[in-house]
């Protein structure tokens, strides 16, 4: 399958799911967020990289990947996806750092290790992003993650801080439905 189409329908996922091709032709396809992030979503995506090891999209498909088994609450698998030096999020990242799909699996990565509360792991990711150039929603989201974890660490005062940067940083990226997240975090 040259196009990616065939593989990902005999993987189960179907066709409408499928982003049909790259714009620079011949780039095998990936499964889109249509697919509901569902477990064959992730099982499609592991496929790819297993079938497509040297693709252009390599990091794209690590990061579907782990994002659908965070939406499936596997949250061990996720950080390992994300974590493993061998593996193909963490190859595609030295090479494409900057990249926008690089950025959101670092942040997928800081949100699985405060949801296995490995705080110090997850401190130390988003260290990582703080000297990048990030799109206000991914700064949202990055000082989002920082918010609950100084809540779950009890660091009452820096939450509240964080919290008053959080809903700045929802403005400046004019999502309605972030401002409504950052309220809800300041009030709990």
């Amino acid at each position: 399958a040259t196009d990616g189409l065939a593989f990902f329908t005999r993987a189960g996922a179907a066709p409408e799911g499928v982003v049909s091709s790259c714009p620079t032709g011949g780039t095998p396809a990936l499964p889109a967020a249509g697919l509901g992030f569902s477990a064959g979503a992730a099982e499609a995506f592991a496929g790819f990289t297993r079938e497509y090891t040297n693709s252009v999209r390599l990091l794209e498909a690590g990061y579907g990947e782990a994002k659908a088994r965070f939406k499936l609450r596997q949250l061990p698998q996720v950080v390992d996806l994300l974590q493993r030096p061998e593996g193909p999020f963490q190859r595609s990242l030295k090479v494409r750092a900057n990249d926008p799909f690089a950025v959101r699996g670092q942040l997928l990565l800081g949100d699985a290790l405060l949801e296995e509360r490995q705080f110090a792991a997850a401190g130390q990711v988003l260290q990582r992003l703080a000297g990048q150039q990030l799109v206000p929603e991914d700064r949202w989201q990055a000082q989002y993650i920082q918010c609950r974890m100084d809540l779950a660490e009890q660091r009452l005062p820096a939450a509240l801080a964080a919290t008053t940067n959080l809903i700045a940083l929802a403005n400046a990226a004019q999502k309605p439905s972030l401002l409504a997240e950052s309220v809800a975090l300041q009030r709990a």
